[in-house]
């Protein structure tokens, strides 16, 4: 029996997946959380073999979720859910593990061929997201971004910043402090070489860094 950690912030999300996985032989929802720092507790608790991970979590991110789960439970399977769009992001996500990144408004059956996939040891992405790969390997394009400097948190806090979330609100959705907050931004802005906002906004428009 495939044993399945559900983490999204949204219970109506976590009820429809249930929902879609009940038809599943061989698949078992156990455990469900909308908190980051419960995840590694679960995992070891549960003996979980997936994790459906949503990457916008309250607090400790799910990019920092997936992190910490490759580190200490490396043969747990990730399957990331996202409101994100952008492709970079999506790829971020692969290269620290997850072994599939969907839409949240992807298809049922699309998901579930997606589940099957992993769990039999192989990786699934999109049609969309394999041409971005594909154009990514020939022609470089995303290495050549400077957004690639920048640590997976500093990139949250760039797309956050472009968004046009303030220090405050940022600080309070990422639970941490606004001096933290300020200290990424003055990262970014060293590292981008960005002189204002304008500048920022400017450059995440360009490089469709904006959902």
């Amino acid at each position: 029996m495939t044993k399945v950690l559900l983490v999204d912030d949204f219970a109506v999300v976590r009820e429809g997946l249930k929902r879609l996985l009940s038809g599943e032989t061989g698949i078992e929802v156990v455990a469900e959380t909308g908190v980051g720092g419960d995840v590694l507790r679960m995992v070891e608790k549960h003996k979980i073999d997936l994790i459906i991970l949503d990457i916008n979590l309250p607090g400790k991110s799910g990019v920092d979720v997936l992190q910490e789960v490759k580190k200490y439970f490396p043969k747990v399977v990730v399957l990331v859910l996202s409101m994100h769009a952008d492709k970079n992001y999506a790829v971020r996500t692969l290269k620290l593990g997850a072994s599939a990144y969907l839409r949240k408004d992807a298809a049922p059956e699309e998901i579930l061929r997606a589940i099957r996939r992993v769990l039999a040891g192989g990786k699934y992405i999109t049609p969309e997201l394999a041409e971005f790969l594909a154009d990514f390997l020939t022609e470089g394009d995303l290495r050549e971004g400077k957004h690639n400097l920048l640590s997976n948190r500093e990139f949250e806090v760039m797309r956050k910043l472009a968004a046009g979330l303030t220090l405050s609100h940022l600080a309070r959705e990422m639970s941490i402090s606004v001096s933290t907050a300020t200290t990424y931004k003055n990262r970014i802005y060293r590292k981008m070489g960005f002189a204002s906002s304008t500048d920022l906004i400017r450059y995440c428009l360009a490089h469709n860094l904006v959902d």
